[in-house]
């Protein structure tokens, strides 16, 4: 769709983290996660360091797919252009756990977005 890259905020991966499994508590792990580091989290399945965040800047053609157990984020688009993404997510139709929900993910989110100087929607008309 276009070149990704730190200006127009990329997403930004933690490497390492998909080893620790899912993170049940999203809204507590913020506390935990500073950048560049990853402390130690009240789970047994997470690792204790884990390397910085790492930009996946991507040319025009190229995709980006990752595990849902690893932690990213949006980069901040610092450029004056809109950065297009599509996402297209698999969730097995025969999970217990994603019938039991009848929701379309089979990880409920509850997480807060940061939303820093983030326009209202009155704002961006």
């Amino acid at each position: 769709m276009q070149d990704v890259s730190r200006d127009n905020g990329t997403t930004e991966l933690l490497p390492g983290s998909h080893l620790g499994g899912m993170i049940d508590e999203a809204d507590d792990l913020n506390n935990f996660i500073e950048p560049g580091t990853l402390r130690k989290v009240e789970n047994p399945h997470t690792l204790e360091d884990i390397a910085g965040y790492v930009p996946a800047t991507l040319k025009l053609g190229q995709i980006l797919v990752f595990s849902l157990f690893t932690l990213h984020r949006s980069g901040l688009n610092r450029s004056n252009h809109i950065r297009f993404t599509l996402n297209i997510r698999y969730n097995d139709l025969h999970s217990k756990e994603y019938a039991k929900r009848f929701f379309y993910s089979n990880y409920k989110g509850g997480f807060k977005r940061t939303t820093v100087d983030f326009p209202t929607r009155f704002e961006t008309n």
